[in-house]
């Protein structure tokens, strides 16, 4: 994510990546320092954008949050709830800037979506459906970061179903765990599959997530209204009634105009601390004890 991050950066004309630190010895397109401190060090620093695995993410945010420098985290905000939950006290009490990049946010179709939501579109809504299919995990472009496919901090429900979680979060509330079956091939390994009831609000979301070999990939959301249907899928389409409501670019370049709003003192749609320690609170429960 943090090399697909600076591709985005490169693009944008508010923002100029001049420098990094990462303990792999992979090139960088720009300068690396050899410490986080030696980075953080530079007087050149406006904002500072986290990439590294979830395990590593509160040590960097106390250090960030000493400098008084805004902040972008990558998701999940931490690996276990008492760091998320930490995390976000210290970006609170240090009053920063500081949002986690969960990119629907700002992605159009989630935008449509809630919109058309609000308008009733739909009718009530009735039930929510969240369905995710995987070829392999970690899938084939993720192949470099082995900690994707260990329990203690890797699967597609962190690295996945939290987009949407994050999302029906916004749309309709508090998440909470009402039941659930994990199963995972080896208990040190990433699930490989999940079905879970939860509750958003007071709607019922069922959940249904799967590794399944050869297969395209894809990712589902369906919401059920007493007049109509709303279907979000493949992250960037969304359909009502089976007719084409949004399609647009999923990247971060909305994400990186958000940002640019954030640090200027505005208001901005990007995903604060405190809900994405909501996310990690949910996605934890999930997942806790699973065999």
């Amino acid at each position: 994510m943090g090399r697909r991050m600076l591709g985005m950066i490169e693009r944008h004309p508010g923002f100029t990546a001049v420098a990094a630190y990462d303990p792999r010895p992979e090139a960088l397109p720009i300068p690396r320092e050899p410490s986080i401190e030696a980075l953080l060090g530079r007087p050149d620093l406006d904002v500072v954008y986290i990439a590294s695995p979830p395990e590593g993410h509160l040590d960097a945010i106390r250090q960030v949050a000493a400098l008084k420098l805004p902040l972008l985290c990558e998701k999940p905000l931490a690996a276990t709830v008492a760091e998320a939950d930490a995390a976000a006290r210290i970006v609170e009490e240090a009053g920063l800037p500081s949002a986690v990049n969960f990119p629907f946010a700002t992605a159009p179709a989630p935008a449509v979506l809630a919109r058309l939501l609000q308008e009733g579109r739909i009718g009530a809504v009735r039930e929510i459906r969240l369905t995710l299919r995987f070829a392999k995990w970690p899938r084939p472009w993720q192949q470099g970061a082995a900690w994707l496919a260990d329990a203690p901090s890797g699967g597609f429900t962190r690295e996945v179903a939290s987009h949407f979680f994050f999302l029906l979060q916004r749309l309709f509330g508090p998440g909470f765990v009402l039941d659930r079956t994990v199963h995972r091939l080896d208990p040190a390994r990433a699930e490989n599959r999940i079905t879970a009831t939860l509750r958003f609000g007071d709607l019922p979301v069922r959940y249904d997530g799967a590794v399944e070999g050869d297969m395209d990939d894809s990712n589902e959301l369906l919401i059920i209204g007493s007049t109509g249907q709303a279907r979000l899928y493949n992250w960037l389409k969304l359909d009502i009634d089976g007719e084409a409501a949004s399609e647009g670019m999923r990247d971060g370049l909305g994400q990186l105009d958000a940002l640019a709003e954030l640090i200027a003192g505005r208001p901005t749609p990007l995903a604060s601390f405190e809900e994405a320690a909501g996310v990690v609170t949910l996605v934890e429960t999930l997942l806790a004890d699973a065999g």
